[in-house]
């Protein structure tokens, strides 16, 4: 019984300790979304080094500049080049730490045996 009760108090707070979640979903504004592609096109160019943005940062900017593209459609081709280029540079990231520990060549394998 004190399992229980233990239990019924943790539980509202299990979730505390895992990453923060983003805020309540909205529509951005046009302005919001012209300012965002802005910036973020520029933190994307980064020069030699690429970009610093962190990657749980950069994991949003996907669908966000989807969102724009249905909100002001007379610039979604800008919006929709920028969630290209945010989803490859995730993609690179996670090649570059495959390769840069040598996982690489279990990933391939377990691709090749359809272990997913």
């Amino acid at each position: 019984m004190k399992f229980v009760i233990l239990i019924a108090l943790v539980w509202p707070f299990a979730g505390v300790a895992q990453e923060p979640q983003p805020e309540a979903k909205h529509a951005p504004t046009v302005a919001q979304c012209k300012a965002d592609q802005a910036v973020w096109s520029h933190e994307l160019e980064g020069g030699a080094q690429g970009s610093k943005t962190e990657f749980m940062v950069l994991r949003f900017w996907p669908q966000e500049m989807s969102d724009c593209a249905q909100v002001d459609p007379s610039n979604s081709d800008k919006y929709l080049v920028l969630s290209a280029e945010a989803a490859a540079t995730m993609a690179r990231r996670e090649f570059d730490f495959l390769k840069r520990h040598d996982l690489f060549a279990k990933f391939v394998e377990e691709d090749r045996q359809g272990i997913f």
